[in-house]
């Protein structure tokens, strides 16, 4: 797949880049730079040098917007589905967590065999250490942002306990 990927013969899967990025310890950002990184407190990712790395059966798309360096992976994603589309995800290494944040439509989301709708302006919490699904719900197109931690393999993962939980 790695020899089809770098002719140009082969498109990888998002899930296939994380699992090439985990193996090779550097994030998925490390792994799709076109050249070194520049260091400094701040470094400016333009809409230019956004990638696409889902594109829907609709028009649907899944855009990687900015990420970390390193083995420890944090990533900031658009999402776009339209009515009818749906993109399932296996598991990620583990203790990855996805926040989500919905921007338009309703937002459905699988794991452990329930389906959680979120709405405009709802916000979720989501393991995604097991596989799991998002899809459009309804008649309208959906849209939420994203935001993936997921720790180097063999990093404990720490959690910390939030109001109301015991």
């Amino acid at each position: 797949m790695v020899v089809q990927m770098e002719q140009g013969r082969a498109n990888p899967s998002i899930g296939t880049l994380c699992r090439l990025a985990a193996g090779l310890g550097v994030s998925v950002t490390d792994l799709l730079a076109e050249s070194d990184v520049p260091s400094g407190a701040v470094q400016r990712v333009g809409a230019d040098e956004a990638k696409t790395l889902w594109m829907g059966p609709k028009g649907g798309s899944a855009v990687l917007r900015v990420g970390s360096q390193g083995p420890d992976m944090l990533e900031l994603w658009n999402w776009c589905l339209y009515p009818g589309e749906r993109y399932e995800s296996r598991a990620h290494g583990v203790g990855t967590t996805e926040l989500l944040y919905v921007d338009s439509g309703v937002l459905g989301i699988e794991a452990d065999g329930e389906i959680h709708e979120l709405t405009v302006g709802d916000c979720a919490r989501a393991l995604t250490d097991r596989p799991h699904a998002y899809a459009c719900v309804g008649k309208k197109k959906t849209t939420f942002s994203m935001m993936v931690y997921e720790p180097a393999a063999g990093t404990t993962v720490k959690t910390c306990r939030t109001r109301g939980t015991p």
